[in-house]
Protein backbone atom coordinates (compact mmCIF):
# COMPACT_ATOMS: atom_id res chain seq x y z
CA UNK A 1 0.00 0.00 0.00
CA UNK A 2 2.83 2.67 0.64
CA UNK A 3 4.56 2.01 -2.48
CA UNK A 4 1.29 2.59 -4.53
CA UNK A 5 1.28 5.69 -2.66
CA UNK A 6 4.40 6.78 -2.96
CA UNK A 7 3.78 6.24 -7.13
CA UNK A 8 0.61 8.14 -6.65
CA UNK A 9 1.92 11.01 -4.69
CA UNK A 10 4.60 11.23 -7.25
CA UNK A 11 2.07 11.34 -9.85
CA UNK A 12 -0.07 14.41 -8.74
CA UNK A 13 2.92 16.06 -8.04
CA UNK A 14 3.69 15.82 -12.29
CA UNK A 15 0.19 18.36 -12.12
CA UNK A 16 0.42 19.67 -8.83
CA UNK A 17 3.54 21.61 -9.50
CA UNK A 18 5.54 24.50 -7.68
CA UNK A 19 5.26 26.61 -9.98
CA UNK A 20 1.81 26.18 -10.96
CA UNK A 21 -0.23 25.48 -7.71
CA UNK A 22 2.42 25.80 -4.45
CA UNK A 23 0.08 25.20 -1.87
CA UNK A 24 -1.40 22.24 -3.07
CA UNK A 25 2.80 21.00 -3.90
CA UNK A 26 3.99 21.16 -0.69
CA UNK A 27 1.02 19.23 0.81
CA UNK A 28 1.35 16.96 -1.74
CA UNK A 29 5.46 16.63 -0.90
CA UNK A 30 4.63 16.46 2.45
CA UNK A 31 1.88 13.19 1.97
CA UNK A 32 5.02 11.89 -0.50
CA UNK A 33 7.24 12.38 2.57
CA UNK A 34 5.43 10.65 5.04
CA UNK A 35 4.96 7.63 2.99
CA UNK A 36 8.59 7.32 2.27
CA UNK A 37 9.30 7.78 5.95
CA UNK A 38 6.92 5.14 6.98
CA UNK A 39 8.24 2.95 4.19
CA UNK A 40 11.78 3.57 4.99
CA UNK A 41 11.07 2.28 8.54
CA UNK A 42 9.75 -0.52 7.38
CA UNK A 43 12.57 -1.60 5.04
CA UNK A 44 16.00 -2.68 6.21
CA UNK A 45 19.27 -2.57 4.57
CA UNK A 46 20.35 0.26 1.80
CA UNK A 47 16.83 0.39 0.54
CA UNK A 48 15.45 1.68 3.80
CA UNK A 49 18.09 4.00 4.07
CA UNK A 50 17.52 5.70 0.66
CA UNK A 51 14.01 5.63 1.49
CA UNK A 52 14.39 7.85 4.14
CA UNK A 53 16.66 10.08 2.94
CA UNK A 54 13.86 10.80 0.17
CA UNK A 55 11.77 11.62 2.70
CA UNK A 56 13.87 13.79 4.21
CA UNK A 57 14.48 15.56 0.73
CA UNK A 58 10.97 15.62 0.60
CA UNK A 59 10.11 17.54 3.53
CA UNK A 60 13.38 20.24 3.19
CA UNK A 61 11.79 20.91 -0.35
CA UNK A 62 8.13 21.34 1.56
CA UNK A 63 10.08 23.95 3.88
CA UNK A 64 10.51 26.06 1.18
CA UNK A 65 6.54 26.83 0.85
CA UNK A 66 5.35 26.11 4.36
CA UNK A 67 7.56 28.58 6.01
CA UNK A 68 6.65 29.89 9.34
CA UNK A 69 6.08 33.71 8.15
CA UNK A 70 3.40 31.84 5.57
CA UNK A 71 2.10 29.02 7.19
CA UNK A 72 3.53 28.85 10.55
CA UNK A 73 0.83 25.57 11.76
CA UNK A 74 1.86 23.98 8.97
CA UNK A 75 5.86 24.54 9.12
CA UNK A 76 5.98 23.36 12.34
CA UNK A 77 4.07 20.24 11.50
CA UNK A 78 6.56 19.40 8.45
CA UNK A 79 9.81 20.36 11.04
CA UNK A 80 8.71 17.58 13.42
CA UNK A 81 7.89 15.23 10.08
CA UNK A 82 11.50 15.87 8.75
CA UNK A 83 12.55 15.26 12.91
CA UNK A 84 11.39 11.96 12.60
CA UNK A 85 13.05 10.56 9.17
CA UNK A 86 16.18 12.43 10.13
CA UNK A 87 15.67 10.42 13.79
CA UNK A 88 15.07 7.07 11.62
CA UNK A 89 17.89 8.08 9.13
CA UNK A 90 20.44 8.53 11.80
CA UNK A 91 20.02 4.47 13.08
CA UNK A 92 21.22 3.30 9.86
CA UNK A 93 23.85 5.76 9.68
CA UNK A 94 27.23 5.11 12.06
CA UNK A 95 29.66 7.62 13.20
CA UNK A 96 30.02 11.42 13.02
CA UNK A 97 27.44 11.21 9.97
CA UNK A 98 24.93 9.52 12.07
CA UNK A 99 25.26 11.89 14.85
CA UNK A 100 24.95 15.12 12.48
CA UNK A 101 21.54 13.67 11.32
CA UNK A 102 20.51 13.40 14.84
CA UNK A 103 21.16 16.80 16.05
CA UNK A 104 19.14 17.74 13.10
CA UNK A 105 16.51 16.11 14.01
CA UNK A 106 16.81 17.65 17.51
CA UNK A 107 16.93 20.92 15.82
CA UNK A 108 13.66 20.27 13.36
CA UNK A 109 11.90 19.21 16.51
CA UNK A 110 12.66 22.37 18.72
CA UNK A 111 11.83 24.09 15.80
CA UNK A 112 8.19 22.70 15.42
CA UNK A 113 8.15 23.80 19.52
CA UNK A 114 8.26 27.30 18.56
CA UNK A 115 4.89 27.08 16.73
CA UNK A 116 3.46 23.85 18.57
CA UNK A 117 3.25 25.27 22.02
CA UNK A 118 1.52 23.59 25.31
CA UNK A 119 -1.13 26.95 25.43
CA UNK A 120 -1.74 26.52 21.30
CA UNK A 121 -1.36 22.84 20.53
CA UNK A 122 -1.25 20.60 23.63
CA UNK A 123 -1.88 17.73 21.88
CA UNK A 124 0.88 18.03 18.99
CA UNK A 125 3.18 19.98 21.73
CA UNK A 126 3.08 16.48 23.48
CA UNK A 127 3.75 14.69 20.55
CA UNK A 128 6.84 16.62 19.14
CA UNK A 129 8.07 16.38 22.86
CA UNK A 130 8.21 12.56 23.05
CA UNK A 131 9.82 13.07 19.87
CA UNK A 132 12.47 15.54 21.53
CA UNK A 133 13.24 13.14 24.20
CA UNK A 134 13.67 9.84 21.96
CA UNK A 135 16.13 12.19 19.65
CA UNK A 136 17.74 13.32 23.28
CA UNK A 137 17.95 9.81 24.79
CA UNK A 138 19.83 8.67 21.45
CA UNK A 139 22.09 11.45 21.16
CA UNK A 140 23.13 11.21 25.26
CA UNK A 141 23.71 7.29 25.34
CA UNK A 142 26.34 8.35 22.30
CA UNK A 143 28.38 10.50 23.75
CA UNK A 144 30.44 10.69 27.00
CA UNK A 145 30.77 12.72 29.81
CA UNK A 146 28.88 14.91 31.20
CA UNK A 147 27.98 16.41 27.59
CA UNK A 148 26.14 12.90 27.59
CA UNK A 149 24.68 13.06 31.01
CA UNK A 150 22.85 16.42 30.18
CA UNK A 151 21.46 15.22 27.20
CA UNK A 152 20.08 12.45 29.28
CA UNK A 153 18.91 14.72 31.67
CA UNK A 154 16.89 16.95 28.97
CA UNK A 155 15.48 13.78 27.32
CA UNK A 156 13.85 13.16 30.60
CA UNK A 157 12.39 16.67 31.10
CA UNK A 158 10.98 16.70 27.49
CA UNK A 159 9.01 12.84 28.35
CA UNK A 160 7.93 14.15 32.05
CA UNK A 161 6.72 17.30 29.97
CA UNK A 162 4.80 14.93 27.50
CA UNK A 163 3.15 13.29 30.36
CA UNK A 164 1.24 16.74 31.44
CA UNK A 165 -0.72 16.43 28.31
CA UNK A 166 -0.74 12.51 27.88
CA UNK A 167 -2.39 11.29 31.06
CA UNK A 168 -3.62 7.74 31.48
CA UNK A 169 -7.33 9.28 31.74
CA UNK A 170 -6.79 11.31 28.47
CA UNK A 171 -4.60 9.37 26.41
CA UNK A 172 -3.60 5.92 28.06
CA UNK A 173 -2.04 4.32 25.05
CA UNK A 174 0.52 7.05 24.72
CA UNK A 175 0.81 7.82 28.35
CA UNK A 176 2.16 4.31 28.99
CA UNK A 177 4.38 4.34 26.10
CA UNK A 178 5.80 8.21 27.20
CA UNK A 179 5.98 6.01 30.52
CA UNK A 180 8.46 3.72 28.85
CA UNK A 181 10.37 5.89 27.06
CA UNK A 182 10.79 7.81 30.35
CA UNK A 183 11.92 4.74 31.71
CA UNK A 184 14.54 3.87 29.72
CA UNK A 185 15.98 7.30 29.73
CA UNK A 186 16.01 7.31 33.62
CA UNK A 187 18.06 4.36 33.44
CA UNK A 188 20.57 5.59 30.85
CA UNK A 189 20.66 8.32 33.45
CA UNK A 190 20.93 5.88 36.46
CA UNK A 191 24.09 4.07 34.70
CA UNK A 192 26.28 7.17 34.21
CA UNK A 193 24.99 8.11 37.62
CA UNK A 194 27.40 7.40 40.74
CA UNK A 195 26.23 6.87 44.53
CA UNK A 196 22.60 6.96 46.21
CA UNK A 197 21.60 9.53 42.83
CA UNK A 198 22.07 6.75 40.40
CA UNK A 199 20.41 3.76 42.53
CA UNK A 200 17.15 6.68 42.37
CA UNK A 201 17.40 7.18 38.77
CA UNK A 202 16.86 3.49 38.52
CA UNK A 203 14.68 2.98 40.98
CA UNK A 204 12.76 6.15 39.14
CA UNK A 205 13.14 4.35 35.77
CA UNK A 206 11.38 0.39 37.07
CA UNK A 207 8.94 2.38 38.15
CA UNK A 208 8.28 4.19 35.13
CA UNK A 209 8.28 0.70 33.69
CA UNK A 210 5.87 -0.83 36.30
CA UNK A 211 3.11 1.91 35.71
CA UNK A 212 3.21 1.76 31.93
CA UNK A 213 2.10 -2.00 32.04
CA UNK A 214 -0.85 -0.98 33.84
CA UNK A 215 -2.02 -0.16 30.52
CA UNK A 216 0.55 -2.59 28.16
CA UNK A 217 -0.95 -5.12 29.33
CA UNK A 218 -0.50 -8.62 27.73
CA UNK A 219 -3.89 -9.23 26.76
CA UNK A 220 -4.47 -5.65 24.85
CA UNK A 221 -0.92 -4.68 23.96
CA UNK A 222 1.45 -8.45 23.68
CA UNK A 223 4.35 -7.08 22.06
CA UNK A 224 4.62 -3.45 23.95
CA UNK A 225 4.03 -5.68 27.42
CA UNK A 226 6.84 -8.08 25.95
CA UNK A 227 9.36 -4.93 25.40
CA UNK A 228 8.39 -3.02 28.21
CA UNK A 229 8.89 -6.30 30.76
CA UNK A 230 12.88 -6.90 28.66
CA UNK A 231 13.30 -2.90 29.59
CA UNK A 232 12.72 -3.87 33.27
CA UNK A 233 14.35 -6.94 33.43
CA UNK A 234 17.50 -4.81 32.26
CA UNK A 235 16.44 -1.83 34.77
CA UNK A 236 16.43 -4.98 37.85
CA UNK A 237 20.12 -6.02 36.29
CA UNK A 238 21.29 -2.83 36.96
CA UNK A 239 20.32 -2.28 40.61
CA UNK A 240 21.45 -5.65 41.59
CA UNK A 241 24.93 -4.55 39.76
CA UNK A 242 24.49 -1.24 41.81
CA UNK A 243 26.74 -0.51 44.70
CA UNK A 244 23.90 0.39 46.77
CA UNK A 245 22.20 -2.76 46.43
CA UNK A 246 21.10 -4.44 49.53
CA UNK A 247 19.65 -7.42 48.19
CA UNK A 248 20.90 -8.23 44.47
CA UNK A 249 19.46 -11.84 44.92
CA UNK A 250 16.18 -10.13 45.43
CA UNK A 251 16.68 -7.65 42.01
CA UNK A 252 17.50 -10.69 40.27
CA UNK A 253 14.65 -12.69 40.85
CA UNK A 254 12.31 -9.79 39.81
CA UNK A 255 14.76 -9.55 36.56
CA UNK A 256 14.17 -13.52 35.90
CA UNK A 257 10.30 -13.01 36.39
CA UNK A 258 10.08 -10.33 33.84
CA UNK A 259 12.74 -11.84 31.74
CA UNK A 260 10.61 -14.86 31.11
CA UNK A 261 7.68 -12.93 30.90
CA UNK A 262 8.91 -11.12 27.36
CA UNK A 263 10.07 -14.67 26.48
CA UNK A 264 6.50 -15.90 26.37
CA UNK A 265 5.80 -13.29 23.31
CA UNK A 266 8.96 -13.12 21.97
CA UNK A 267 8.82 -16.26 19.70
CA UNK A 268 12.33 -17.27 17.71
CA UNK A 269 10.57 -17.79 14.37
CA UNK A 270 8.95 -14.20 13.97
CA UNK A 271 11.02 -12.21 16.02
CA UNK A 272 14.33 -14.04 16.41
CA UNK A 273 16.06 -10.93 17.39
CA UNK A 274 14.20 -10.12 20.30
CA UNK A 275 13.97 -13.40 21.27
CA UNK A 276 17.86 -13.85 20.82
CA UNK A 277 18.12 -10.99 23.17
CA UNK A 278 16.18 -12.17 25.82
CA UNK A 279 17.52 -15.23 26.10
CA UNK A 280 21.14 -14.11 26.12
CA UNK A 281 19.72 -11.72 29.06
CA UNK A 282 17.95 -14.67 30.86
CA UNK A 283 20.96 -16.54 30.49
CA UNK A 284 22.82 -13.38 31.91
CA UNK A 285 20.77 -13.03 35.03
CA UNK A 286 20.82 -17.18 36.23
CA UNK A 287 24.36 -17.02 35.93
CA UNK A 288 24.67 -14.13 37.96
CA UNK A 289 22.23 -15.69 40.61
CA UNK A 290 23.98 -19.05 40.42
CA UNK A 291 27.40 -16.66 40.99
CA UNK A 292 25.97 -15.04 44.19
CA UNK A 293 25.03 -18.69 45.78
CA UNK A 294 22.74 -19.28 48.44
Amino acid sequence: MLAEAIIAYRSVLEIHTREAMPVDWALTQNNLGNALSNQGIRTGGEDGAALLAEAVTAYRSVLEVRTREAMPVDWAQTQNNLGIALQNQSTRIDGEDGATLLAEAVTAYRSALEVRTREAMPVDWAATQNNLGIALRNQGTHIDGEDGAALLAEAVIAYRNALEIRTREAMPVDWAMTRNNLGVALQDQGIRTDDEDGATLLAEAVTAYCSALEVRTREAMKVDWAITHKNLAICEVLIADHEDCDDPKAALGRALEAVNASLTVFEPVHMSYEHGSASKLREDILAAIKALGD
